[in-house]
């Protein structure tokens, strides 16, 4: 089974350098929500909030992958328990995989399907998958495909091949055989979603000069 597509609006955050004063804007979430955000889920809603359009928000699927997820926090709190200190319900809320995506489809009243994926070095392959395998069903027409990963805790950089800064995309993909994922993701070696999300990237900067794409 092929699995093909079409990729109608993106927004990225490639990695930037560790000094870069550069931050994704949430002023689009209440402020009682925006407290609660985490600096993943800042780029995640950031990127959401670039890429839908309005009539879009409440009614398009969002699948959201991450490898690495809220992994500071949970560290944060880990030591918090280590130390025997009271743990902070609002760290609580927040370390949980669909964090981001929870936050957002309040912020939106959005009740369509979300789902958070994580799945080491396949993280962006599954969760492309997952939103091409939800675009194959009748009911949607248009998925919402969000990547997001984040510097991990330093206890975590000696298990990483190349230094990690925060970056992402969202792609809303829609029915179609414009795209085949056997074509982008041909090789099956030394596979990390770093280098995935890299190579789709690269094919969406490109489709975006030929005006495929906005």
């Amino acid at each position: 089974m092929d699995l093909s597509f079409n990729l109608e609006n993106f927004r990225t955050w490639p990695p930037q350098e560790p000094d870069s004063a550069e931050k994704p804007s949430v002023k689009f979430m209440p402020l009682a929500l925006r407290k609660k955000l985490s600096q993943l889920s800042k780029l995640a809603l950031s990127l959401i909030n670039e890429t839908l359009e309005d009539e879009l928000v409440r009614g398009v699927p969002v699948v959201l992958s991450s490898r690495h997820g809220e992994s500071s926090t949970i560290v944060e709190l880990l030591n918090s328990v280590g130390a025997n200190e009271a743990s902070s319900p609002m760290l609580f809320s927040r370390s949980v995989h669909n964090a981001s995506i929870g936050l957002w489809s309040i912020a939106a009243g959005s009740k369509a399907p979300h789902i958070s994926i994580s799945a080491m070095d396949y993280s962006f392959r599954a969760g492309l998958i997952e939103s091409i395998l939800r675009l194959r069903s009748e009911k949607y027409d248009k998925v919402l495909f969000v990547y997001v990963d984040d510097k991990v805790p330093e206890e975590f950089t000696q298990f990483l091949e190349e230094p990690l800064e925060p970056y992402g995309g969202a792609f809303l993909l829609s029915k179609g055989e414009e795209i085949s994922f056997s074509d982008l993701f041909s090789e099956t070696n030394n596979i990390s979603e770093l280098r995935d999300f890299k190579v789709f990237l690269n094919f969406a900067l490109e489709a975006a000069q030929k005006c495929k794409v906005s």
